[in-house]
């Protein structure tokens, strides 16, 4: 009966929607405003759907405004919340269809070369907050030049679901070797330091960092103000380097695993990868193989450079290593000295990246893109 149902349902909306192009967007992943900066560098016309449910629902831990700005740049308008759910009950009743999918653009892929050329001249601003400041605090805190940072630990995610997440723990980071290495910045109060989120399991003990996310300043609007305003995003991939992506922000990467999905296209961009080591073997993978979309072990679907759950590298008996607090300040001091135009990074110690990189992918890489120095030193025979 729900099919039948079901199927009349999608008989009388269906030629409403006949010339439309739809894009889907769950707000509670700030990582998937990634497909919509990729859909404004392409001129895709498209009608944004968000989530009614989330939208509906009251948490300020998610960043529904950035969201916002994205639906009424992409739409051209307010948003409308009864439109907007109209769209979304058409989403949900055919999202499994086969032959409704031409009614739903396709975005970022990680393993399309055409959506790497397309970003890699991208330099602008997609989604632009033009709110000023009104918080006295934040205020004060932006008359310094801000290094922000954003360890991600379980905390966000067991908060915004309740499915069980612990199948991405492999993600996760060490917060003390962050505070470690980013609080030896303080040099001559020239910085101010930020440790950056909406949920943390635990605050930053180093007293010369301002731990923004348990402040009573942290909202979604600072959010974006602190990010606009930051002189380098640090941190792993997990949602929040994409507002500063969005931003065009210098970004230094940590902890940066899969890499074949590397944003080789953006400028500005300072990495260093998190190691694996094989257990049985009794060595570390060399990032040769970690490209390699041809290197399996225990898993002989996915690449060892690819694997997306816990239960993969412990089926394979591998140990994700951490970068250090001497990596990550290395890697955050290179980037602060290249921007301020105090730093060249030697191109013989870059190809030996490139060299391995386009050897397993075709993807463009930004002139601009680099591996930190110190950790190609550090781990040279990796690059081999």
């Amino acid at each position: 009966m729900k099919k039948y149902v079901k199927n009349i349902l999608i008989f009388l909306i269906n030629p409403l929607f006949k010339d439309k192009k739809f894009f889907y967007v769950n707000p509670l992943y700030l990582g998937t405003l990634s497909n919509l900066i990729y859909l404004m560098a392409i001129n895709q016309k498209v009608t944004l759907i968000l989530d009614t449910k989330e939208m509906l629902k009251k948490n300020s831990n998610i960043n529904k405004k950035i969201f916002l700005i994205a639906y009424e740049k992409i739409n051209k308008k307010k948003f409308n919340s009864l439109e907007n759910y109209f769209y979304y009950i058409f989403f949900r009743l055919v999202q499994y269809h086969e032959k409704y999918r031409i009614f739903f653009v396709k975005a970022f892929n990680h393993n399309d070369p055409n959506i790497f050329k397309n970003l890699y001249n991208y330099d602008k601003i997609s989604f632009d907050f033009k709110e000023k400041i009104k918080d006295e605090d934040l205020l004060n805190l932006i008359k310094k030049e801000i290094l922000i940072f954003h360890c991600r630990d379980p905390k966000f995610k067991k908060n915004i679901s309740n499915d069980d997440m612990s199948y991405h723990n492999y993600r996760n980071e060490n917060l003390s070797i962050y505070e470690n290495a980013i609080s030896r910045f303080n040099y001559n109060d020239k910085y101010e330091l930020v440790r950056f989120g909406s949920i943390g399991e635990n605050k930053c003990k180093k007293p010369n960092i301002f731990d923004y996310t348990f402040s009573n300043i942290r909202n979604e609007t600072n959010d974006i103000h602190l990010i606009k305003n930051c002189k380098v995003y640090i941190g792993t991939p997990s949602g929040p380097d994409i507002l500063a992506l969005n931003y065009q922000k210098p970004i230094v990467y940590i902890n940066w695993i899969h890499l074949p999905n590397l944003f080789t296209f953006q400028k500005n961009i300072v990495v260093i990868f998190k190691k694996i080591y094989n257990r049985n073997s009794k060595e570390f993978i060399s990032f040769q193989n970690l490209l390699n979309k041809n290197y399996f072990l225990n898993d002989k679907k996915t690449p060892v450079g690819l694997y997306d759950t816990s239960k993969q590298y412990e089926n394979s008996e591998l140990d994700l290593i951490h970068n250090t607090d001497e990596e990550i300040y290395n890697a955050v001091y290179e980037m602060i000295n290249f921007i301020d135009g105090k730093f060249k990074f030697n191109s013989d110690l870059q190809n030996k990246f490139r060299k391995i990189y386009y050897k397993n992918n075709n993807n463009l890489i930004n002139k601009n893109f680099f591996v930190s120095e110190y950790f190609i030193k550090k781990n040279l025979d990796l690059f081999e």
